[in-house]
């Protein structure tokens, strides 16, 4: 498991020759990182008097911060799993016609998880830009470049992510999946973009 990786180890493994982990697991671990960077401006908000006004805003940031960051680290190693998935898919026998079918409905269903796996890390994502701005906005000045680091790793985990749900979604034959998804891509970019937009301001 990828989570267990000191982080040369987890780099060593990105920079191999292999497909996993690639660019999905990496965006999962830019979402964590983010939010390990939020929950740790609300902590440091609340160890200092001058930001009571804010602390039960600044509790539950750091809870839902530390939530997301368990939720984006495991799906570390979740989109390597279901990126393995499609591989493992595309090795069925493909012999008999029966084959033949099985291993393209089998494909299908992959390529389904490997888009499922990079949207909840999209939408996990904007989540973390919002304690992102949050924490900007109401917390302690001086962690506020930390904030914005935050935001910005946001940023890069849920454009990433979505990039490879567009990219898995090519391969579904499913109109009406497409369509759905194609609307939450959209949605969530437009999301995004408005925190980042709002946390360089």
């Amino acid at each position: 498991m990828f989570e267990n990786d000191t982080l040369k180890q987890f780099t060593d493994k990105t920079a191999a020759p292999d497909a996993v982990p690639g660019g999905g697991s990496v965006s999962a671990l830019a979402g964590a990182l983010a939010a390990a960077l939020s929950a740790m401006v609300a902590g440091l908000t609340l160890s200092k008097e001058a930001f009571a006004a804010v602390a039960p805003q600044m509790e539950t940031l750091r809870r839902d911060a530390a939530d997301l960051q368990s939720k984006l680290l495991a799906a570390v190693d979740r989109d390597s799993e279901s990126y393995q998935a499609v591989l493992a898919a595309f090795r069925l026998p493909k012999g008999t016609q029966n084959e033949i079918q099985s291993r393209k409905a089998a494909v299908r269903e992959a390529f389904k998880g490997a888009c499922r796996v990079p949207l909840q890390v999209a939408e996990m994502a904007g989540q973390v830009a919002d304690l992102a701005v949050q924490a900007a906005r109401d917390g302690n000045r001086d962690l506020i470049t930390d904030a914005c680091v935050s935001a910005l790793l946001a940023r890069a985990a849920g454009l990433g992510a979505l990039m490879n749900v567009r990219v898995n979604l090519a391969a579904i034959k499913d109109d009406d999946l497409v369509v759905q998804m194609d609307q939450k891509i959209k949605q969530i970019k437009q999301d995004i973009l408005e925190k980042e937009r709002e946390i360089l301001e």
